[in-house]
């Protein structure tokens, strides 16, 4: 069998060949209430063909969100610049257990045929409380490519 070795963290493991790395990296922040939503940061990994432009996989993701998310509505869906990158832009809110909860994700083209999901969530109430949180932790993020 072979193998792939990622390091995680403080975590390292080798991977079985043909096994997909969807790594997810989540900060969760404290909630503003004791018994409110918690705002999230969160990156994902998805597998994407080649064919797959972002404007495309952004299209499914809205799709799949508009069949699961009670209320869900779309506030913005277009080309988006992370760092130096093209990228795409998803904000949408969505009624949630505790409330309506404001989301976005920026997908970027990640190595090795996929996409990287960054997101940022909160109650529609306290969003923009948390943006700037939200801003310097995606000014944080290092893509492959960018310079040190």
């Amino acid at each position: 069998m072979t193998t792939r070795d990622i390091q995680l963290y403080d975590i390292h493991l080798s991977a079985p060949s043909g096994w997909v790395d969807q790594t997810i990296v989540m900060f969760q922040g404290p909630p503003a209430a004791a018994d409110g939503y918690a705002p999230k940061f969160l990156v994902s990994r998805h597998p994407r063909t080649p064919q797959t432009n972002l404007q495309m996989f952004a299209a499914g993701v809205a799709e799949r969100f508009a069949k699961r998310l009670e209320e869900f509505e779309i506030l913005e869906n277009r080309p988006y610049r992370l760092h130096e990158h093209a990228a795409h832009l998803l904000s949408f809110r969505f009624q949630g257990p505790q409330g309506q909860v404001t989301q976005y994700q920026i997908l970027v083209p990640g190595l090795h045929d996929t996409v990287l999901s960054i997101s940022a969530a909160a109650l529609s109430s306290e969003f923009q409380a948390y943006e700037d949180t939200f801003n310097g932790l995606l000014a944080s993020i290092r893509l492959p490519l960018d310079p040190p």
